[in-house]
């Protein structure tokens, strides 16, 4: 099968970073460097090794979120936090 994309050197770097035993995570790039798609990766990764687990993608606008991680392939978003104000 070949290849679908392959991790940049800087993303390998963030998934080696949030299989560590680091709590906290800050990512830092310029727009569409692929730090949202990294992190979709590695959190669906964890997911399936955590049956039962739940877990999010959060942002202050839903607009964020979907600009960012829904239109991945694969990933779906959807909004079930409250408005706000």
């Amino acid at each position: 099968m070949p290849d679908v994309f392959r991790y940049t050197e800087a993303q390998k770097q963030a998934l080696a970073a949030a299989g560590g035993a680091a709590v906290h995570l800050l990512l830092y790039g310029g727009s569409r460097s692929g730090k949202s798609f990294a992190l979709c990766c590695a959190l669906v990764v964890r997911a399936l090794k955590s049956p039962g687990s739940r877990h999010a993608v959060v942002r202050r606008y839903f607009s964020a979120v979907h600009a960012s991680t829904a239109k991945a392939r694969g990933c779906s978003a959807s909004r079930t936090a409250p408005r706000s104000g």
